[in-house]
């Protein structure tokens, strides 16, 4: 309880304490003290109700239907920032009970729904039995209790509440549209409930094929499960819910030999084929489809079947990613090569509501070029008939926002001329990532025929662009290529090379003979100086550039630097430094700072004595920021987080670092809030 809030039950208190003592003098203070107390609970809200009235259940059904709704939004919230904060933990066994939980044969109880025997068995196999000889199922625990004991879904805990609650529960299909599948869950029979309770509303689903994850998880580990008990009071009511891992005497036949790896029986062809055949006769209705695996067989499985659905009217967000380590080397070829063809065309080229793609080293046909090889290339087999759609996916996108290409390696990238009329015919394009991933070929292959002048691809909407691993004559290249004069948002991430040319060509400012060439002399507008939001990952270059980068920055409100590289840090410690290179408006000699108009910083690898110097310097100078952003992980002692809130007008916040995502925490609420450092 907050102090204020304290103080005010205690006034509250006196003053019906000396009201009762005024009224009946015969009283004693223990007397008047529980009188007192009983009538400030009276109409208390968090106090349950006496006898068996349950207030809550006077709401019409509606009602409580979109209150449970309300409940699973606010769970999937909270579900993402305790993934993002586990990724980063001591603890990689933590065991994902909000995902699996359903897998026991036992389940919650149906007895606390007072439900009819049948229902009851149709029930349990809705909620995904999928039981051993010993009535147990297969999942994964951590050794560490606490860890294990973690929050059901909340539409499934109050569909087990009561019979009421159950009722209206599986009567809302909203509850059941979002959808998380692995390989670990088959038989899929929660799937197959969830599909069926969610009516005919459109689905999100997760599909993760990501065994190594899983792997990482088990091994060593001689509890491999959990088992969910749930009591009931038999009127209707969960009293308590227990949760303990399986020994050895429970895992029965299921428990295999430790020489033999947990995952080998994973994710067969079997259990992915198994997974579509129940997915894919409702791709009408899919509203965003993510599918990630760790070999590329298994996502090329996938892709054989998207290649056979129908059209997905309902589409708006697609990820696929294949997750292998990722090869930037700009020369690599695709491998297996036997899996490189057909490009294929998901949903006979239409999506018309697609918003957000994203494809980490997954290529479609890019063009009507690529169904012409990839025909030629199969003419002996079945996978693509020679009546195959002359429309791409690519060709009805023009509802597309987000688009993110991502390790792609040279041989199946889209040519420029496929990708500059991707980019072209996605008016509403407002956010592009590349990361290692481009057009084909080098800068020089994107000449206008006949001449030695680069060709533009113009994006008039684009606000936010995201580039990480290129070489630094082909990130130049890309700068000059794209026409962003909406440019709001930057993203850079470079390693292995000197990209002064690149910083170079942000700022406008003609660049070395190697890469003069891309703007054939011409002086060309400084994408820097219109930026609101810069963050840099990484960025070698020499100290004139980043001079020149931090001078451009005129507009900039909030910059983030991932300080582990010299570059990088060197350009936070030049924040507290004058502008060499500028003078004041009125040409006085006054002082003029690098980024003039920053608010919020956001670090890495920084200290918070190191902070302090610049939040000093800059207060001095007339330009203080207004709220910093600090990793957890770095050396901020108690004694500078109370100089920086005494300094800072919205104070200091620390966030759980982390490479696809930064998660901000507000270090005096303890809540989290999303930064929007990486738009993807």
């Amino acid at each position: 309880m907050s102090s204020a809030h304290a103080r005010m039950v205690s006034e509250d208190l006196k003053e019906n304490l000396t009201a009762l003592l005024r009224q009946n003098p015969s009283l004693t203070p223990d007397e008047a003290m529980k009188q007192a107390e009983a009538m400030m609970l009276a109409n208390n809200p968090f106090q349950p109700p006496t006898g068996r009235r349950c207030p809550i259940n006077d709401l019409p059904n509606e009602l409580l239907g979109h209150i449970f709704f309300l409940g699973t939004y606010d769970d999937d919230e909270e579900e993402e920032e305790e993934e993002d904060e586990d990724e980063h933990s001591d603890d990689e066994d933590t065991f994902d009970l909000a995902r699996r939980w359903e897998t026991s044969s036992e389940g919650p109880s149906d007895d606390a729904s007072s439900a009819p025997d049948d229902t009851k068995h149709k029930d349990d196999d809705e909620m995904g039995s999928c039981s051993d000889s010993s009535g147990s199922s297969s999942s994964f625990s951590s050794d560490d209790d606490d860890d294990d004991v973690r929050r059901l879904p909340f539409q499934v805990v109050a569909s087990h509440v009561c019979s009421k609650w159950r009722s209206v529960a599986l009567s809302t299909p909203s509850l059941w549209t979002t959808i998380n599948i692995c390989p670990y869950d088959r038989p899929f029979a929660r799937c197959r409930a969830y599909i069926e309770r969610s009516g005919g509303l459109p689905l999100n689903l997760d599909i993760d094929l990501t065994l190594e994850e899983y792997q990482v998880d088990i091994e060593g580990d001689e509890d491999r499960g959990v088992q969910v008990d749930v009591d009931g009071d038999g009127e209707g009511e969960i009293t308590t819910i227990t949760i303990t891992p399986f020994s050895d005497a429970t895992m029965g036949d299921h428990d295999s030999d430790d020489s033999t790896d947990p995952a080998d029986n994973g994710c067969s062809d079997e259990d992915i084929d198994l997974i579509l055949d129940i997915v894919c006769p409702h791709s009408r209705r899919w509203r965003s489809m993510a599918v990630a695996a760790t070999h590329y067989k298994s996502i090329h499985r996938v892709l054989v079947r998207f290649d056979t659905l129908p059209p997905a009217p309902l589409l708006e967000e697609m990820q696929l990613q294949h997750l292998a380590e990722e090869d930037l080397d700009p020369e690599a070829v695709f491998n297996p090569s036997s899996l490189k063809l057909p490009y294929f065309v998901p949903f006979q080229g239409k999506a018309p509501k697609l918003r957000s793609l994203s494809l980490w080293g997954i290529h479609f046909a890019w063009d009507e070029a690529c169904l012409d090889e990839g025909n030629a290339a199969t003419t002996t087999t079945s996978i693509t008939s020679p009546q195959s759609p002359r429309t791409t996916l690519f060709d009805s996108m023009e509802q597309l926002t987000e688009l993110e290409l991502a390790y792609h390696v040279s041989d199946v990238r889209p040519s420029f001329a496929a990708l500059a009329s991707i980019l072209r015919r996605s008016l509403l394009l407002t956010k592009l990532a590349l990361s290692a991933s481009g057009p084909a070929g080098s800068p020089s292959d994107w000449f206008i025929p006949g001449t030695k002048v680069l060709q533009k691809i113009a994006l008039p909407k684009l606000s936010e662009l995201d580039l990480r691993f290129h070489e630094p004559d082909y990130a130049v290249g890309l700068i000059h290529v794209l026409d962003m004069p909406s440019l709001r948002h930057l993203t850079i991430d470079f390693d292995s090379a000197d990209y002064t040319d690149f910083v170079k060509a942000l700022a406008g400012e003609s660049v070395s003979d190697r890469t003069a060439q891309f703007t054939s002399g011409r002086k060309q507008r400084s994408i820097l100086s219109g930026l609101e939001f810069l963050k840099i990952c990484n960025l070698p270059c020499d100290k004139r550039s980043r001079d020149l980068l931090l001078g451009e920055l005129q507009n900039v409100k909030h910059l983030f630097l991932k300080c582990v590289s010299e570059d990088v840090a060197d350009m936070f410690t030049r924040l507290q430094n004058p502008n060499p290179s500028a003078t004041s408006s009125e040409g006085l000699e006054t002082t003029v700072m690098f980024c003039p108009l920053l608010k919020t910083l956001s670090t890495t690898d920084i200290t918070g004595k190191e902070m302090i110097e610049v939040v000093r310097a800059r207060e001095a100078a007339g330009v203080p920021l207004a709220k910093v952003c600090m990793c957890e992980v770095d050396i901020v002692t108690p004694k500078d987080s109370k100089w920086l809130y005494a300094h800072l007008l919205e104070g200091l916040d620390m966030f759980v670092n982390s490479d696809e995502e930064e998660e901000v925490m507000t270090d005096e609420e303890g809540e989290w809030e999303d930064e929007g450092a990486d738009f993807l």
